[in-house]
Order: structure tokens, then sequence, then C-alpha cells
């Protein structure tokens, strides 16, 4: 199988990617899924020629590097397991020479054991120019690349190819990845309902995950009309560990809630939880408050 591989420079790639404005450039609205971008290059007669008397030939169309694919205004490559679920490549009118073409997606360097790594075959009509979109299911772990099969079947009269190009010649692909885990972290939390914040400028709360996740607690101090963000550490949590979260008090904000106590006013600190896991599901628990000790 041939094997076409081309490396461009910064002005022609991002050049190429304005092939895929519009629909097939967004970023889908699903949380799961991202856009997966690849330049292949540029050509005026087509990728995958066959010169007569030969009227056959099988290629493969890829990158050989990730970083170059993913640095120009796509997502970046999925560190989760997942699949891709629809490719998308623009082609114009078959050669008079090139009785059929076609295409199929290639999930390349995928390690063993990980499944079929291609879509089936799709025709590519021999009308005009057309951005074409393929429902696929491939399954795309990490470390995978995107590539594209290219069959083209020629007359042996003449040139034939496939003619996967816009109307510049710029040769694209992109693919949308959803990731298979989409379950959200699970967070157990357990608090004193009241602590004397107002003294100690600190209120508490135990949390565990069920899986590994950062962890990113909210908390703010509430004095009526006044919120005060307060600061808070940042850090992982083990399953099945219980971790003490303490939500430090600036001054400023303590001596605001012992005003408003003074005031006749119910401060009070909110947390919300939040919790994020490798595949970058999102964990919240919502909000809940601790008051103050009684006097």
């Amino acid at each position: 199988m041939g094997k076409v591989r081309h490396l461009v420079g910064i002005a022609g790639l991002v050049a190429a990617l304005v092939l895929v404005a519009g629909a097939a450039a967004r970023k889908p609205h699903v949380p799961f899924q991202r856009t997966l971008g690849l330049h292949i290059g540029k050509s005026t007669i087509g990728v995958c020629v066959v010169r007569p008397p030969a009227t056959s030939r099988l290629c493969t169309a890829e990158h050989a590097s990730r970083k170059t694919e993913g640095f120009y205004g796509y997502g970046k490559y999925p560190h989760v397991r997942g699949r891709i679920v629809r490719f998308r490549v623009a082609s114009g009118a078959l050669g008079p020479h090139t009785p059929s073409a076609r295409v199929r997606f290639r999930a390349i360097g995928a390690p063993p054991g990980s499944g079929p790594r291609v879509s089936r075959w799709f025709d590519l009509p021999r009308g005009g120019r057309q951005l074409h979109e393929f429902p696929v299911h491939v399954p795309f772990p990490p470390g995978s690349r995107i590539g594209l099969d290219l069959d083209v079947t020629g007359d042996g009269k003449g040139e034939a190819s496939v003619p996967i190009a816009d109307a510049e010649g710029e040769l694209n692909l992109n693919a949308v990845f959803e990731q298979g885990d989409q379950t959200p972290p699970v967070l157990r939390y357990t608090y004193a309902h009241r602590q004397d914040f107002l003294h100690t400028r600190r209120a508490y709360v135990r949390v565990r995950s069920n899986e590994r996740v950062l962890f990113n607690p909210e908390c703010v101090l509430l004095t009526e009309h006044v919120e005060w963000g307060l600061l808070g550490a940042i850090e992982h949590l083990r399953p099945g560990s219980w971790t003490t979260y303490y939500c430090e008090l600036e001054p400023p904000a303590a001596r605001s809630a012992r005003k408003a106590i003074r005031q006749g006013r119910h401060p009070r600190v909110a947390f919300n939880l939040v919790a994020y896991d490798r595949a970058r599901n999102v964990g919240r628990t919502g909000n809940f408050y601790v008051f103050p000790t009684r006097p």
C-alpha cells in the first residue's frame, strides 16, 4: 500500500484549514465530542494517481506527526478511549480516465487488540465539487492518528486519481471523535452545618470521589448583598479516600461576616464542589451552606 505523506509550513496549513469553515469546522455541540483535523497536502490532479497502463491503486493519506495535525486550529488529540463517529472530506468531479474512486477512514497507530481500524468504503460521486460527511464507527484509542484510505480505478488510457481537493487544490480531512467514558465522577461529602469560621477564618468539608479526579472546589462567603470570593487549593482526590478541604477566609471577609452578625444579618459560607476526571467529565455537588456557630 503506497503512502502519501506531506508536512507543510505554517502559512500553508493555516490556509488549508479554511476548507472546513462552516459546519465542517465548527466543534460539535455534544460535550463528549471533538473535531480532529488533518491537512494532507496540495494537488491539482488529486491523490493516489494511477498512470497507464495500470488501472488501480490503493493508498493511505496521513501525517507522520499528531502534533502537526492538532496544532493548527483543531482540538488536541484525545488521551482517553473513544471512537470516530463521522469524517468529512471534499471532492471534485472524477476525471475522464477515472471510472470510480472511493475513500474510507483509517485509525493509524492504534495498539494491537483495539478492534477494527477502518470504516467501510464510500464511493465518491462523479458530479461536481462537494463536501461529504460520512457516518462511521471506528475505535480510536489513545496514540491513534487519523488517516484516509484511497482506492482509485483507472481506464488504462490516461491518469486517474481520487479528486479530494477544494477549489484551490488543498487536501484536507477532519473527523469527529466521541469519547467512550461519558460518566461524570461522583463526589460524596460530609460537614458540620455550623462552624466557628467567624473566629478561625476557615470552613471545612470532608469529601471523597469514586475515581481519581482534579478537585476544584468553590466557596463563597455570603453576607446578604455582599459575596466574598475565597481562596482554596486545587488538588487531586484519590478514589475512596476522605480528604478534608479547608476554605480559608481572608481577614477582610471575616471582619465583614462579624459585622453582619452585629447588624442582625446572617452570614454563611456556600460550597459547591466540582471535580474533573481524566476524560474531562464534570461532577458537581450543587450549593450547600455552612452557618456560624451560635454565640
